[in-house]
Order: C-alpha cells, then sequence, then structure tokens
C-alpha cells in the first residue's frame, strides 16, 4: 500500500491514515444496512481533510450549529461528521446513505491532512441500481459541504473541510478504523523569543508558540526512541475503548528544527521573528 504523500506545514498535529485502494465496488442487500426497501447499498473509502480549529472535532456532539442550535445557551461550532453527514443528505437523500465511519476519531483543535473514512452509499432509482461512480461522489460531496459554522449562506460551500479522495472499498465488510495499517502524528512547536515583534498571527492555530529561542533537539530525539516499539496502552485507553487490542507499535519518531521563514520565490525569504531566531520544530510518529 502507497502511503500519502504530506507536508508538515500544513497543520498543528496533523492526523494521517492510510487509505487501502479498492478493487471493485461491493454490494450487499438493503437490510444488512438498516434500510427500509431493496435498493443495495455499495461501500466506499473516502479520505477527509479538515481544519481542527474551526470545528468541535470530528464526532457530532450535542449543542453545535448543525445539531440543535445550542443547549443551555452554549453554541458550539460543527463537527466534521455533521458537516460530512449534511452533505450525504444533499447528495443521496437522508436514507441513501448509512454507516459512515472515520479511522481516527479527533477532538477540537486537530487538523487532518488524511483521515480515512468508510460510508454506505445506495444509488438514486434513475441510476438502476448501478453504484455511485467515486468521482462524482467526490464532487458532490464538496460541492454540498456546508460553508462556515454549517450555515451555508447563499450556496457557498466549506473552505475548512474537504473530501480529497474517494475509492471503492475492497469489501462490504471493510472498516476505516479497524483495517488502518498506519497512522501518522505530526506535532509543530513554534519557537518565538519573547522580545519578538512578531506574533506570527499564520501560527495562532497551526502550532503550539513557546516564548523561548530553543529545545535540545538531541536530547528530545534521545528520549524519543524510548517510545519506539510495540506498547500497551491499556492504562491510556477509555474503558469503553473497543478496539480489541491494546498494543500499538511505534515505528519512528523523529525531532527536527529548522529556522522559521517566509518563503518569497525568486527573492528569498523573509525572517519572521526577532533577528531571525524564530524556530519550528516538528516532531514525527509513525
Amino acid at each position: 500500500m502507497n502511503r500519502p504523500r504530506f507536508s508538515t506545514n500544513l497543520s498543528r498535529y496533523l492526523v494521517t491514515c492510510c487509505l487501502r485502494p479498492g478493487a471493485s465496488v461491493v454490494r450487499w442487500s438493503s437490510s444488512e444496512a438498516g434500510a427500509d426497501d431493496g435498493a443495495p447499498f455499495f461501500r466506499y473509502a473516502l479520505a477527509i481533510q479538515y481544519h481542527g480549529g474551526t470545528h468541535i472535532g470530528f464526532s457530532r456532539q450535542r449543542g453545535e450549529l448543525l445539531d440543535t442550535g445550542g443547549r443551555h445557551g452554549r453554541i458550539l461550532p460543527p463537527s466534521v461528521e455533521s458537516k460530512i453527514t449534511s452533505a450525504l443528505d444533499s447528495l443521496a437523500g437522508p436514507d441513501g446513505h448509512a454507516n459512515l465511519a472515520i479511522s481516527s476519531r479527533t477532538d477540537r483543535g486537530v487538523h487532518a491532512l488524511w483521515n480515512a473514512a468508510h460510508v454506505d452509499v445506495r444509488p438514486r432509482r434513475s441510476m438502476g441500481g448501478r453504484p455511485w461512480d467515486p468521482q462524482k461522489i467526490l464532487l458532490g460531496l464538496n460541492r454540498y459541504l456546508p460553508a462556515e459554522n454549517g450555515r451555508g449562506r447563499d450556496g457557498a460551500t466549506s473552505e475548512d473541510a474537504r473530501v480529497v479522495a474517494v475509492v471503492p472499498a475492497p469489501s462490504h465488510g471493510w472498516s476505516a478504523r479497524y483495517d488502518a495499517t498506519a497512522r501518522i502524528y505530526v506535532y509543530r512547536i513554534f519557537l518565538c523569543p519573547p522580545a519578538s515583534a512578531f506574533g506570527i498571527p499564520f501560527e495562532h492555530d497551526r502550532s503550539w508558540r513557546l516564548p523561548v529561542d530553543r529545545l535540545d533537539v538531541r536530547a528530545m530525539n534521545r528520549a524519543a526512541k524510548s517510545f519506539v516499539g510495540t506498547h500497551d496502552f491499556t492504562s491510556f485507553r477509555s474503558v469503553r475503548c473497543s478496539h480489541p487490542n491494546p498494543e500499538t507499535t511505534i515505528h519512528g519518531i523523529e525531532v527536527v528544527a529548522l529556522p522559521y521563514n517566509f518563503p518569497l520565490g525568486g527573492y528569498g525569504g523573509v525572517d519572521l521573528g526577532e533577528t531571525g531566531r524564530a524556530r519550528m520544530v516538528t516532531v514525527t510518529v509513525s
């Protein structure tokens, strides 16, 4: 399986999940998917990209804008799940899809560049039982994704959540969560001297900012080796966790520190920090 390409400059905490390519579309009866008529469902694998700062997380929650409009006077940002579900409702109808599930259920503030999911979609009556073309699902979902805060004004679509790939799932039992083969996490730490005149607005929700000049990257890399290998994470799991195996293998951790600057093509770059001392430390866990 090919691992997706990604850039560590895109997010504060980047969660990626490998998406296995499907061979052929698999169909099964609607009764297995909980539908109320005889039309078949077909399972698809999706890759979703979103900005974590504008969402309450991936999973739908009470009180978010796309759900109840607020509970006890509190209005929460929309979840990614609610926005994808809303787009599926518009594309295939409320009864035309089922079983949307994500590989990694991220919290608020966690961005995703390539987060795999699966969903079952039923063809329209006009399609004569033929499955949806994955490309039409991709274009349709991105067309119907609600705009900012899920309100969808004037037909505007979302700019902080997009579906970046759709392929047929290998089988109707394929699970984006349990059949995932790898996850990659990227943590970005922005070191900005306290006397700096620059707050770097571009990084305000894409990195953890520390008012220091440097971190001991060599020491961090030495310490990171202790985490590499297979470990039992029972103490860190919820008592309601449904995953059958508490063991997880960490293949590698790399800590890199580079000067932070803004590239200007052939004009070089501009140091964004006092005397160019601002640095970006990237921690990649795979």
